[in-house]
């Protein structure tokens, strides 16, 4: 067993927002179809995987977007994959990008980072997206997307689907639903807070009715 490669200790900038630099790899065919679990474990086994002792963990991070330096030798530290393994070559996969750059903005539940580094994790896509001559969709900034970007966002899909053929699942139902919901708890919440204040109120207007009383004797 060859002993594992040692990692340099990460850049402080680099420690902080935990975005892989681009790096160009040859491109697959633009409607190559996209299973990011099966890629990961092709992947996994290029890098000299499935022994992380044997692998070689800064060719394995060049292939996501977004990992974390704190733990380094752990496979779940790398997210959003969007390269995969093809005749015994790494190559960039389009349908990865856009499942990549649709998850920085949020869809799927989105990926677990700050706005800067979803902003760098987006940049880093669009150059790949261009690779293909596509343009990527705006950044989603906010960390839940109002009703207008997620229409924004579903017409864009719908955009791509139509121009390669693909068969593209839309989630923006997905975020609904999460606006839906959260906009049921705001109201519930409301309505505790009109009945403290009435309650309150009661209390209050019962005690200055009983004082008023005493004096009155």
């Amino acid at each position: 067993m060859k002993a594992a490669k040692l990692l340099e200790e990460p850049a402080e900038e680099e420690r902080l927002k935990a975005v892989v630099p681009f790096k160009e790899y040859p491109l697959a065919d633009v409607d190559r179809a996209w299973e990011g679990e099966a890629a990961a474990q092709r992947l996994i086994r290029f890098a000299g995987g499935p022994d992380k002792d044997d692998m070689d963990f800064e060719r394995f991070r060049s292939f996501f977007t977004i990992w974390d330096p704190q733990n380094p030798t752990n496979l779940s530290s790398y997210k959003l994959p969007h390269h995969d393994i093809i005749d015994g070559q790494p190559r960039t996969v389009f349908r990865g990008v856009v499942a990549a750059i649709a998850a920085v903005n949020g869809a799927r539940g989105g990926v677990d980072a700050s706005i800067e580094e979803r902003r760098l994790a987006h940049g880093h896509l669009a150059r790949h997206m261009r690779e293909f001559d596509r343009e990527p969709p705006p950044f989603a900034a906010r960390e839940f997307m109002g009703a207008v970007e997620i229409e924004a966002m579903r017409d864009y899909h719908i955009l791509m689907a139509e121009g390669f053929g693909l068969r593209v699942e839309l989630k923006a139902a997905d975020h609904l639903g999460e606006i839906e919901r959260l906009r049921g708890a705001i109201e519930a919440i409301s309505k505790k807070l009109d009945e403290r204040d009435q309650f309150i109120r009661q209390a209050v207007s019962a005690e200055v009715g009983s004082a008023v009383r005493q004096l009155a004797q």
